[in-house]
């Protein structure tokens, strides 16, 4: 288990690691030889990057701002924090959309 109780932990001959895109790169990287990520110097390695952090950057601060004040009661959507909140997520998933679309 990890120290902090965190999940996903995973563990291998070299150790154990938390953090949910740490074990996925390790395990791509380690397990995978590298062959499921792209390379500096690729085309759309920037956006691969991006892409990659973008949940635990992005989305899921945006969503958990979001749960945790209905999660404590409060969810009026003329509340000025909810309001804010769902005004983060929306663009965030449109964001994504619109990402998405233009994606082949």
């Amino acid at each position: 288990m990890h120290v902090l109780g965190a999940a996903p932990v995973i563990e291998d001959e070299n150790g154990r690691l938390a953090e949910s895109a740490a074990c996925v790169e390790y395990i791509a990287q380690v397990y995978g030889n590298g062959r499921y990520f792209m390379k500096p110097g690729e085309k759309g390695y920037s956006d691969f990057l991006y892409w990659f952090h973008h949940a635990d950057g992005t989305l899921m601060p945006a969503l958990m701002r979001l749960y945790s004040l209905t999660g404590a009661g409060v969810s009026e959507p003329t509340n000025p924090a909810v309001k804010r909140s769902a005004e983060r997520v929306d663009a965030v998933l449109t964001a994504m959309g619109t990402q998405l679309s233009r994606s082949n």
